[in-house]
């Protein structure tokens, strides 16, 4: 009976974690990091401006936003166990077994995870909404979960 119970708090513990918390989380994240984003491409737009086209001084602007994201999120995810916006949703990245990430999960989540999700046109971040362990193909190929920390 008691395995019954830790199972149980376990799965109520994977589904207390919302898709619209979830949601909320990412937006605070995003407007911690889009003011950070956009003031680093202007200056590189201007210290750096040799680009033969505007094609390719925005796939370089993109791809400084990739790595200001990425960087953001792993350095949150690998020594805190959560970003900005998941700490204030009270949500944690933990390994399935509930133990804290390390900086190869993190970056196997943040990097590898997450770019598969967007490449099958965020089919992977939704996931999350209809598997039943609520988690998506970055948390899955990972081997993490994000849990609840408080209610």
């Amino acid at each position: 009976m008691a395995s019954e119970a830790n199972t149980l708090s376990e799965t109520q513990t994977v589904r207390d974690v919302t898709a619209p918390r979830r949601l909320a989380a990412w937006l605070i994240d995003h407007f911690i990091i889009a003011p950070l984003v956009i003031m680093l491409t202007v200056a590189w737009f201007e210290l750096y401006s040799f680009a033969p086209t505007l094609w390719y001084e925005i796939s370089r602007g993109l791809m400084l936003a990739y790595v200001v994201v990425i960087l953001y999120m792993t350095i949150g995810i690998w020594l805190f166990g959560a970003s900005i916006g998941k700490e204030i949703m009270g949500l944690r990245v933990v390994t399935v077994d509930g133990k804290r990430v390390g900086l190869g999960k993190t970056l196997l989540r943040e990097v590898v995870g997450k770019f598969l999700c967007q490449a099958t046109l965020f089919v992977g971040f939704a996931a999350t909404l209809w598997r039943p362990d609520n988690r998506g193909l970055h948390e899955t190929i990972s081997g993490t979960k994000v849990i609840c920390r408080r209610d």
